[in-house]
């Protein structure tokens, strides 16, 4: 039985919870939740361990588990009620292999771990599984995030890049630029897509929107018809409307 939170186990799972720094080091990941550890396995994450007060989980369980004292699994966890913990190792990714999708989402610089959780989530429901990110966008680790997604982010690709080295990349790869906006552009339900095409949709931040310098570059503008009194969404609703959307 775990006890100490000296105990080496417990100083790495809270530094990777901690350090978006180290998890990127690492290539590791700090899992909480019994569902997100779930999905972490399901994704091909390999575990290096789990950690639960809950001596029944593991016994049960098929990852290397140690039962732990309330107050260690009080200390690792955000959860008002500890349930289960795990350190995970990232499956082997291919390069580039973002960049061989018809359809690819950017999302410019989201700041809030619920919001980007909560579209992920989305996105696992309506199979949407490869991203790129502009650098100062929240961890897709991050564990607020894991949690908010219940585990989903973990079946996802991306990559983090500044925002002139992701236009060279969509230019090479032959991407044509849509731009989500709150006000301007074509109706989002009487977009029309080409089916040879391929398509780099940006998703902007809260509060602010798409970064201006998007606009300099070749782009179509899209939005959703929205009644007068409203000015916005929430971009988590916002992308789910999307994503729904370029399912049809």
């Amino acid at each position: 039985m775990i006890t100490s939170l000296k105990n080496k186990m417990v100083q790495r799972a809270k530094r990777l919870r901690d350090s978006r720094k180290f998890r990127r080091t690492e290539s590791c990941v700090f899992v909480e939740g019994y569902e997100e550890n779930k999905q972490a396995v399901y994704y091909g994450w390999r575990c290096f361990f789990q950690m639960s007060a809950d001596e029944d989980f593991c016994e049960r369980s098929q990852e290397q588990s140690y039962f732990s004292s309330n107050e260690v699994m009080q200390e690792l966890c955000k959860k008002s009620t500890p349930s289960v913990i795990g350190v995970y190792e990232s499956p082997e990714k291919k390069p580039d292999s973002v960049w061989s999708q018809k359809t690819l989402f950017v999302f410019d610089e989201i700041e809030k771990p619920g919001n980007l959780g909560a579209i992920l989530r989305t996105a696992a429901a309506t199979n949407h599984r490869s991203f790129v990110a502009v650098k100062n966008t929240v961890d897709l680790l991050n564990p607020q995030v894991i949690r908010n997604s219940l585990g989903h982010s973990l079946g996802v690709q991306c990559d983090y890049l500044e925002r002139d080295e992701i236009l060279s990349k969509a230019k090479e790869h032959g991407y044509e630029l849509v731009l989500l906006d709150a006000n301007l552009g074509v109706d989002l339900f009487e977009f029309k897509r080409s089916e040879d095409q391929k398509y780099l949709f940006v998703i902007g931040r809260e509060h602010e929107g798409i970064h201006k310098s998007w606009y300099h570059h070749d782009h179509r503008s899209i939005k959703i018809p929205m009644d007068k009194s409203v000015d916005s969404l929430n971009v988590s609703v916002a992308t789910a409307v999307l994503f729904y959307q370029l399912r049809n």
